[in-house]
């Protein structure tokens, strides 16, 4: 009889001992568990407040920095015209004073002071020629011609001794000849003149224009209207800065680990 008492004692402080080491386990493991989740709470708040505090700008600031940066003042105006119609406007700007300073009464005056240059020689008028391998002019009244031979004044010259710049005065077909070529080469540069005229002052005009209604010359040299400009570089700050942002983000989470290991969700 002891004995057996002395058995179930024995087994009643095995069974008290488990129940206590069990409760010591159960109490240190809830207090495990708190301490885990505290400080997993406080890494996240500071995370979170770390995080809030990278603010994301707003995009009328951001337009603002962006305009500094393109230096362009702010606020930026949309385009008063389209370049199409710009370009018209510089066309017609500069086909009109083209117009004005190369006109057609010009290039008659210019056709007849060439036919006059170029006319044969009348006898009875002075005239005046450089003869081959002479230094001096010959001058005076022209008495007409002795078939080969020039008759000036009391002297006779033949006509193979004058330069081949003076034969038009004593050769109709050949003073024919010359002054059409004068009145060619008037009538080309006539018109390259008033070509070159007209693109200089279309291109001078469209410029000013261009720069008065918005737009801008870029390095390259193409015009762009400055709110595209803007636009353009405010995407390119908006996105760099988001891209800034995420990257500071990132530090944080590396930053912020569960005793230096664990990864921490923001709340």
């Amino acid at each position: 009889m002891p004995k057996k008492r002395k058995q179930q004692s024995s087994r009643l402080v095995r069974s008290v001992l488990t129940l206590a080491v069990l409760a010591v386990l159960a109490i240190t493991a809830y207090a495990g568990y708190n301490f885990v989740r505290k400080s997993y709470a406080n890494e996240q708040k500071l995370m979170s407040g770390e995080i809030s505090e990278l603010k994301i700008s707003p995009d009328e600031e951001i337009r603002q920095e962006a305009a500094k940066s393109a230096k362009l003042e702010y606020p930026v105006d949309k385009p008063l015209k389209t370049p199409g119609q710009i370009a018209k406007e510089a066309e017609a700007s500069a086909r009109k004073m083209t117009d004005v300073k190369f006109n057609r009464k010009l290039l008659a005056e210019q056709t007849s002071d060439a036919i006059k240059s170029f006319k044969e020689a009348t006898p009875g008028h002075n005239i005046e020629f450089m003869r081959k391998n002479a230094i001096e002019t010959v001058k005076g009244v022209y008495k007409g011609r002795d078939g080969i031979f020039v008759l000036v004044d009391a002297q006779k010259y033949s006509i193979r001794d004058i330069q081949d710049e003076y034969r038009y005065l004593f050769d109709s077909d050949l003073a024919t000849i010359r002054t059409q070529e004068k009145i060619n080469e008037l009538k080309t540069s006539f018109k390259d003149e008033s070509s070159r005229y007209f693109e200089e002052n279309r291109k001078r005009i469209e410029e000013e224009i261009l720069a008065s209604s918005g737009y801008m010359k870029t390095e390259g040299g193409s015009w762009r209207a400055k709110s595209a400009v803007l636009e353009e570089a405010f995407d390119n700050l908006k996105l760099q800065k988001e891209a800034d942002r995420q990257r500071e983000i990132k530090k944080i989470f590396r930053k912020h680990k569960l005793f230096g290991i664990y990864a921490v969700t923001p709340e």
